[in-house]
């Protein structure tokens, strides 16, 4: 059994300091990604943005974009952070910036192999699938029906 596989039966987890307390952090589940998305989906795309920049060495442009995210939605943080750590938003907000960082730092480690492999890995996948049952339908033979109906004829009721 390799190491992939005992993740399966037991997902990992990280132990971080968190306001004075050890917070166990889990891979997203599957009742959780919904809210988790529609909490960071304010940020989600400068994040990314801010990621890719710090990738390519743009520290200063990468603190100038994440200080704007935390300006403009420092809630949705607390909002992703709290469905994530299973603890209420105004306690996550009230957390410092570095217990903070400590948690995005958790949350994306946890999840990158899902977002960053398996997940464009499936959509590839999907990708060549759909042609491929697109193109094994058959051509239905002989009148289809419509499901649109024209109006009656009605020009011989003019007054």
């Amino acid at each position: 059994m390799s190491g992939d596989d005992i993740d399966v039966i037991t997902p990992p987890s990280r132990v971080i300091a968190f306001r004075g307390e050890k917070l166990e952090v889990t891979p997203l589940t599957l009742a959780q990604i919904g809210p988790f998305i529609k909490a960071t989906r304010p940020i989600i795309g400068r994040v990314i943005v801010a990621a890719s920049l710090a990738g390519a060495g743009a520290t200063i442009e990468v603190a100038a974009l994440m200080m704007d995210v935390l300006e403009q939605n420092a809630d949705a943080f607390a909002k992703g952070g709290a469905i994530v750590a299973g603890k209420q938003e105004a306690w996550i907000a009230g957390a410092s910036l570095a217990d903070a960082a400590a948690l995005v730092e958790a949350v994306v480690e946890l999840n990158e192999d899902f977002f960053g492999q398996r997940l464009p890995s499936l959509m590839q996948m999907a990708g060549k699938a759909i042609p491929a049952v697109v193109a094994t339908q058959a051509e239905p033979d002989g009148p289809t029906s419509s499901t649109f109906s024209s109006p009656v004829d009605t020009s011989d009721q003019m007054s």
